[in-house]
């Protein structure tokens, strides 16, 4: 992944003309992935916790698992939670991601204070690449 994000960063300085370092252009685009990082992380346990939501109620019910039940759950049959909503809300999440990664890649530049064409060339390869990633998982979540 750092090679092609040091790829993405050579090919946007060249596209640019703008004659900022690798480094710091590398830098820049690696700490504005956070965002879609953190939400495809999200919508990867959204099954997850929508499986076993059922559970909490029980575990709560009989915490030890002695037999116990104190609210009067322990024994309630499995269910999955929204099963149908579950695709649409990690495209949702993965959407919000993608928003949020492309409005911090653009502020990330700011201080180096590019002409709007430069920062549009800049940012360029990284934006194609975000948004090729984006969508290889939505499909992935949500077939």
């Amino acid at each position: 992944m750092k090679k092609i994000i040091y790829l993405l960063s050579f090919t946007g300085v060249r596209l640019s003309n703008s004659g900022a370092s690798y480094r710091t252009v590398f830098l820049l685009l690696a700490g504005a992935l956070l965002p879609i990082g953190l939400m495809l992380w999200i919508a990867f346990v959204i099954p997850m916790l929508f499986v076993n939501v059922s559970f909490i109620l029980q575990s709560l019910s009989d915490p030890f698992g002695w037999g116990w039940d104190f609210l009067g759950t322990a024994n309630t049959p499995w269910h999955q939670l929204l099963p149908r909503f579950i695709p649409i809300m990690q495209a949702l999440i993965i959407l919000g991601g993608i928003y949020f990664t492309l409005r911090n890649l653009t502020r990330s530049f700011q201080p180096m204070q590019l002409r709007a064409k430069q920062l549009f060339r800049m940012i360029f390869p990284m934006t194609i690449f975000i948004i090729a990633i984006t969508v290889i998982m939505i499909f992935f979540f949500t077939n």
